[in-house]
């Protein structure tokens, strides 16, 4: 299964790959789970930035992937948070609540996750 089948599974039936499935997924491919974490999240960002997922669905994909990729067997106090992984996680964080300077009107979805989304997809590129 591609990443982008990963993606579309998680996002649209809720069916969130485990730790073991991306170890599996990992060991097949023959890629670090730093890359497939990278990979998988520029997919989910992608998805969102074409409109092919909802907001609620990416970040609750994303929630799911930063709680596997802070605990064993992925985290180290020694290894970074993989990036852009990370600041994907970040920009879908930052739509869950209005931030102090917000008027009540707006959407902290447009507002930070939209332009960051954009931001994080023009400085990496992604190939399956």
């Amino acid at each position: 299964m591609s990443i982008k089948a990963l993606v579309e599974s998680s996002t649209t039936q809720e069916d969130k790959p485990t730790a073991d499935e991306i170890l599996l997924y990992c060991a097949t491919a023959q890629i670090s789970h730093e890359l497939f974490f990278n990979q998988f999240s520029l997919e989910v960002a992608r998805g969102f930035h074409e409109q092919r997922y909802t907001y609620e669905d990416c970040d609750a994909v994303m929630n799911h992937l930063f709680n596997i990729m802070t605990t064993a067997p992925f985290f180290d106090t020694e290894i970074n948070t993989p990036e852009p992984a990370f600041s994907i996680f970040l920009a879908f964080d930052s739509g869950e609540y209005h931030h102090p300077h917000d008027l009540p009107h707006e959407s902290p979805i447009e507002k930070h996750t939209r332009p960051r989304v954009a931001e994080i997809l023009k400085l990496h590129t992604y190939r399956e």
